[in-house]
C-alpha cells in the first residue's frame, strides 16, 4: 500500500466523517438537531522514498494497526511531501471542522428550544 501511495503521481485523500446530535428541550419533531461534517485532506507522498525505506518502516511496526499504513505523527511523517487541508484530520479528528459543527448544531437546537408552543 505504501508503494502505491508513493508511486501514484497524484495525492491521496483522507476523509473523516463526524456527526453531531443535540436533543431539543421542547417536543418538536424530530426531537433533535443533527448535522454531519465530512473533512477531506489531500496528502502527497515523496516520490523519491526508496523501497528500502518503506520496508524498514513496515518492519518497525509503527503503523501496523492504522488506516492508510502510516502515522503522520510518527516516523511516517518523513514520507509526506505536502498536505492540503486539516492536519488533524490525518490523526482521525478534524478539530476545526468538529468545533464549527458543534457550534452550528448547538445553535440549531437553541433556536428550536426557544420556540413558543
Amino acid at each position: 500500500m505504501l508503494k502505491s501511495l508513493r508511486d501514484a503521481n497524484s495525492p491521496h485523500k483522507v476523509f473523516t466523517a463526524v456527526v453531531c446530535i443535540v436533543p431539543y428541550k421542547l417536543p418538536v419533531h424530530p426531537g433533535y438537531a443533527l448535522e454531519p461534517h465530512i473533512e477531506e485532506t489531500e496528502v502527497c507522498f515523496d516520490p523519491n522514498i526508496t523501497d528500502q525505506e518503506l520496508i524498514d518502516y513496515v518492519e518497525s511496526g509503527e503503523a501496523s494497526d492504522v488506516a492508510g499504513g502510516y502515522k503522520i505523527e510518527g516516523h511516517g511523517a518523513v514520507f509526506i511531501q505536502s498536505i492540503k487541508g486539516d492536519y488533524f484530520n490525518l490523526l482521525g479528528m478534524p478539530v476545526y471542522g468538529t468545533k464549527k459543527l458543534l457550534q452550528r448544531v448547538i445553535e440549531m437546537a437553541n433556536n428550536t428550544n426557544a420556540l413558543e408552543l
